[in-house]
């Protein structure tokens, strides 16, 4: 099967055809001038719900972190110790710009799952992390949940109920969420899985 590791050409558009069963896909790119498909198929099952992932970085928590800078509750520059007071010393200096560019200098991910019971379990995790190569690129999952932590400092409300507010209902997309362990009503096999793990199922 072609996969898009195996052409050379500028990847210009994917489009997605949605059936009641199943779901048609092709990508298309430019090479030589030219548009043509590189890759094709059907993917045998269209499900109801499709995990966001690290899309809700982009999607929910930098307009949420940029809707706290209209609102004057933060500035750009501001060292995240400044909202965040219970960031270890070394994390306290990252600025939120840092954060939201990725050049924080935070790791770009660590298996806190593993060990963390709760929300609070992770926030101790995190903010015992030290900054290394700070100013370089680098993605930073957990520079982004400490962002997330900002948002709910700021608003005093869930980043969940956060994007709900501010985001999902304002632009009318209905169907869209966060899920919670708690949550009512909703399916597994309602959602396309991301991947296939032993913890996932």
């Amino acid at each position: 099967m072609t996969s898009l590791s195996d052409f050379s050409g500028l990847l210009a558009e994917i489009k997605i055809k949605k059936f009641p069963q199943s779901l048609e896909f092709t990508a298309l790119s430019f090479k030589n001038r030219q548009c043509q498909a590189v890759l094709s198929g059907h993917v045998g099952k269209a499900f109801k719900y499709y995990d966001m992932a690290s899309v809700s970085k982009m999607m929910v928590t930098v307009p949420l972190v940029m809707q706290l800078f209209e609102k004057k509750l933060i500035n750009l520059s501001d060292p995240i110790g400044l909202h965040l007071k219970w960031l270890g010393h070394d994390l306290k200096k990252m600025t939120i710009a840092e954060l939201l560019n990725q050049t924080s200098g935070l790791v770009w991910w660590r298996s806190y799952f593993k060990t963390a019971k709760n929300a609070e379990d992770m926030k101790t995790l995190i903010g015992r992390e030290k900054l290394k190569n700070r100013g370089q690129t680098v993605y930073s999952d957990p520079g982004f949940m400490i962002l997330g932590w900002l948002v709910e400092e700021k608003l005093s409300m869930p980043i969940d109920e956060a994007a709900s507010h501010f985001i999902f209902e304002p632009l009318k997309m209905r169907e869209s969420f966060f899920v919670r362990p708690q949550s009512q009503g909703l399916i597994k096999n309602q959602f396309a899985p991301t991947a296939k793990t032993r913890a996932r199922g």
